[in-house]
């Protein structure tokens, strides 16, 4: 299942939070596979993944702390547009686990996912009313 506990980025105390992934190796490995990345957003404190804009109109999504990774071609608070790109994603799957459109625009049911998520993270998904799978690894959650 993709949904494990601490993959929305929320923690029901501080001794369980989970450390992010490294962004550095994130950068890394988008310069190495796109040659002009355009920008990287790092900061994890209004969302929880890590973007690359890669093109004017492509973009890697790293969950911040699982090896999560997908391409999306409209990244905006609340408003993410998956797409699957195959030729990329070989590159990077050595080290992440890239998920397709299929996997991202799985719908949401709450009977699937309460026995991998903490209860705060149920709970934040009842207030958010993410629609898919891909709404809960990549959020915009504060």
């Amino acid at each position: 299942m993709l949904l494990r506990k601490g993959v929305t980025g929320i923690f029901p105390q501080a001794e369980t939070i989970l450390e992010p992934l490294e962004s550095l190796h994130f950068k890394r490995m988008c310069h190495s596979v796109f040659k002009n990345v355009i920008s990287f957003d790092i900061e994890i404190s209004n969302k929880n993944f890590y973007v690359a804009r890669l093109d004017s109109d492509l973009y890697a999504l790293l969950n911040a702390y699982y090896p999560l990774l997908a391409f999306a071609n409209a990244v905006a608070p609340f408003t993410i547009t998956f797409v699957d790109n195959t030729g990329s994603a070989e590159a990077f799957s050595n080290y992440y686990r890239v998920l397709n459109t299929d996997e991202l625009n799985i719908p949401l049911s709450m009977n699937s996912i309460s026995n991998t998520l903490d209860k705060v993270e149920i709970e934040q998904i009842d207030y958010w009313r993410p629609k898919t799978i891909g709404e809960v690894i990549f959020n915009y959650w504060d």
